[in-house]
């Protein structure tokens, strides 16, 4: 592997491991744990671009809320799709409004 794709590499997993939500935080970990070392230089450039949607829009388009706007989005949504987990019927409940009464 050359230097330079062992560097984007690393960019990825330092902006993927540093988010504003814990969720989107534990959905690219997983992600991380299992594709980071199968990434092309292409493939990196790529997340990163994507990386710099804000994080309620990722999970929005995650969960289905809002449709992804670009065709960016739309890729890497599929992809990460995949490492929502079992934690994503929960993170979605914790979203929730609770009804107080």
């Amino acid at each position: 592997m050359c230097a330079g794709l062992e560097t984007e590499r690393k960019r990825v997993a330092y902006r993927a491991s540093r988010r504003s939500m814990a969720e989107t935080e534990r959905i690219f970990q997983r992600f991380l744990d299992a594709e980071l070392a199968t990434l092309d230089g292409e493939s990196c450039r790529s997340v990163l671009e994507f990386l710099e949607r804000s994080d309620p829009d990722i999970l929005d388009w995650l969960w289905g809320v809002k449709s992804p706007p670009d065709g960016l989005a739309h890729r890497w949504v599929a992809v990460l799709g995949r490492y929502r987990g079992e934690g994503g019927e929960l993170a979605m409940a914790e979203r929730a409004p609770v009804a107080v009464g």
